[in-house]
Formats: C-alpha cells, structure tokens, sequence
C-alpha cells in the first residue's frame, strides 16, 4: 500500500528505503542505552532483515501521517522505540537490535496506548516539538 502511495514500481527499493531510517535509529538507540548492538551493515545481513523491511512500510505509512516533518518523524520512532524497549524489558526479554527489528511493527500500537487518541487527532507531533525546536511546544 505505502508503495503504491510513494509512486514506485519496485517495492523491495521503496521497503528497503522506509527500513533505513528506522534501522538507524534502533542502531542509535541500542548503542546509547549500553544495550546489545549491531552496525547497520550487520543488521542488513541478518535472518530478521527481510521481514523487518516489510514492516517498515506500514510503520513508515504510520509515521507520515503523523507528521509530515522528517525530523519529527524520527523523534516519534524514537520515542516509539524506546516505549518498546520498555514493553520487552516487562516481558523479561533480552533486548539487543535484532529483537527490536523483530518487534518493529508494535511501535505504532505502543505510542497509541501511550498517547491514546494523539495520532487521530493530529496531535502526536507536539508531544516531541521540544525535541526537534530545541524547546517546548507541548501545553503544560
């Protein structure tokens, strides 16, 4: 579906394409939490990879229709990944890249139950304002 809405006729390009983004932010995560990481290229190389990317698409679906900015569609994914590095620790799970490659399309579900009615409103991308602006633009 996303592919369709991007204009591509190769599919596997645009999937690998909504994949890099995520990746690096999951390699970026992994590496400032002290958790167990891979380089991009690693991960690439990886059994997950493949399904990884096909979840992609529907999470970067997600994504830019919460905001159209890229920076602050980052900071959504990262706020995103990090409530599901907290949802995997509940579990008593390890968490290292190759789990948060395999638990990518839980992202969206994840920031919905923490910010319930956000994204439908249109107002998930002032929860991370501050984050792209250098200062706060959420209500307090």
């Amino acid at each position: 579906m996303a592919a369709k809405a991007l204009g591509g006729s190769n599919g596997a390009a645009i999937q690998e394409n909504s994949s890099d983004e995520a990746l690096s932010c999951i390699v970026e995560l992994t590496k400032s939490q002290g958790l167990e990481f891979r380089t991009a290229e690693a991960l690439k190389r990886s059994t997950s990879y493949r399904s990884f990317c096909d979840k992609c698409v529907a999470l970067q679906d997600y994504l830019s229709k919460a905001c159209e900015r890229k920076a602050m569609r980052y900071a959504i994914l990262k706020i995103g990944l990090g409530l599901l590095i907290e949802d995997c620790r509940r579990m008593d799970l390890a968490v290292s890249a190759v789990l948060l490659m395999r638990h990518i399309h839980r992202v969206p579900s994840l920031i919905d139950q923490a910010y319930p009615g956000y994204y439908v409103t249109g107002l998930l991308k002032y929860v991370v304002g501050k984050h792209v602006n250098g200062h706060s633009t959420t209500a307090n």
